[in-house]
């Protein structure tokens, strides 16, 4: 798995390693323990995920996803399409739910959208 950092603490980009041949594809979509090394954690210290969830967005879609606790979270699909598989440390609950509108002009984000784009 490669994890790279982002310029703010917190949250990681995880990809898994692909082996692909002509008969398709396998990959390993989380590594508890790799994840762990990359936190400079043990094991039992890492965070532990109670939920895989994957989406697929056309171009254009304005999708949420999640990232660790205290950050917002979104993602703008560019491209033709995008699957974006992420961890949750909590099952949804609909009573701790919360919202925050992704055009706030608070949060300053120069969202590059096109006529036609879909929010959801």
């Amino acid at each position: 798995m490669q994890i790279d950092r982002f310029p703010i603490e917190g949250p990681l980009l995880l990809t898994p390693r692909l082996f692909a041949d002509n008969r398709g594809y396998f990959l390993e979509s989380w590594n508890q323990n790799g994840f762990a090394e990359a936190l400079g954690v043990p094991v039992a210290q890492a965070p532990v995920f109670h939920q895989d969830n994957q989406s697929r967005s056309c171009r254009g879609v304005l999708r949420c996803l999640w990232v660790p606790v205290g950050f917002a979270h979104g993602i703008l699909t560019l491209c033709d399409s995008a699957e974006v598989l992420y961890k949750a440390s909590g099952f949804w609950s609909k009573t701790c739910e919360r919202a925050l509108h992704w055009a706030d002009p608070s949060l300053a984000i120069a969202w590059p959208l096109a006529a036609g784009d879909v929010f959801t």
